[in-house]
């Protein structure tokens, strides 16, 4: 988690304060932005800019949306169902449609309609198909536009939402997917190609079948924060801008045929490590 707040604070100073911002025989200028300029709560778990250009800050207190002048916070209203679910927001996505997901520590995860400005929800409960847990980890979209949402401890959630869902108020079809060896998930992404990798607590690689259910293990790769290195010298690199120190969570992935010393520089210059 600290690595997260690392690198979501990054992330911050580079979007609000960026290289461009360089002068003359000058240091960059960096802009702060923090509760003074009216930022929810300073503890930042993740950070997305959307189709629209506007930021949104996943933090402790509530879902900002920053257009580059003010904040627009979204919390938990008790008295409003169509309200954010819970404060403690740690997961952001942006889908092909345009909606924003929210994932929360144990409210479950949020989608927000920005036309309708409503959040529509998905949650753990008794019901078996209901999401394995409220604490969200990672959310991916796959190719036939189902939703591949992984929660901490619990494994992986495959999701369809139909017109039913958003019109309606109808459940989403959702059908839990326990990881190999009941490991726990560490982070998941999607290439270029479509192919989705899921990365486990046990350092253990696979790609997912979206078709089958299924898991294949990538050989002998390891797992580093910054990509996977297989005893070839192949590399999936994070294809996100990430900190050196660590990354948490590892969104997108980028295939390197090269040695793991030259694809290590080549990721180093490319994404800022």
């Amino acid at each position: 988690m600290y690595y997260r707040l690392l690198k979501a604070l990054y992330l911050f100073c580079i979007l609000f304060g960026g290289p461009w911002r360089v002068y003359a025989q000058t240091a960059p200028l960096f802009e702060s932005i923090s509760n003074a300029q009216g930022l929810s709560q300073g503890m930042i778990f993740d950070l997305l800019q959307d189709r629209e250009g506007f930021i949104w800050v996943a933090t402790k207190n509530g879902l900002n949306r920053y257009d580059g002048y003010r904040f627009n916070i979204f919390t938990n209203d008790p008295y409003n169902p169509a309200s954010l679910s819970g404060n403690t927001v740690v997961e952001l996505f942006e889908d092909s449609k345009g909606f924003i997901w929210a994932g929360t520590d144990n409210s479950g995860v949020n989608i927000y309609d920005k036309k309708k400005g409503v959040f529509y929800h998905l949650t753990h409960n008794s019901n078996p198909a209901s999401l394995n847990s409220n604490s969200i980890k990672s959310v991916v979209e796959m190719k036939d536009g189902r939703f591949l949402v992984g929660t901490n401890q619990a494994g992986l959630n495959i999701v369809t939402l139909g017109k039913a869902f958003f019109e309606k108020g109808a459940p989403a079809q959702i059908t839990r997917l326990a990881l190999p060896n009941n490991a726990m998930l560490y982070g998941m992404g999607k290439d270029a190609t479509g192919l989705i990798w899921v990365c486990c607590m046990d350092g253990i690689v696979y790609q997912f079948n979206p078709q089958q259910n299924s898991f294949t293990v990538l050989p002998n790769a390891r797992f580093y924060n910054s990509g996977y290195c297989n005893t070839d010298g192949s590399l999936l690199a994070n294809n996100n801008l990430f900190l050196a120190t660590g990354n948490m969570v590892s969104p997108l992935f980028r295939y390197y045929p090269d040695t793991c010393r030259e694809c290590a520089a080549e990721s180093d210059r490319r994404f800022m490590g």
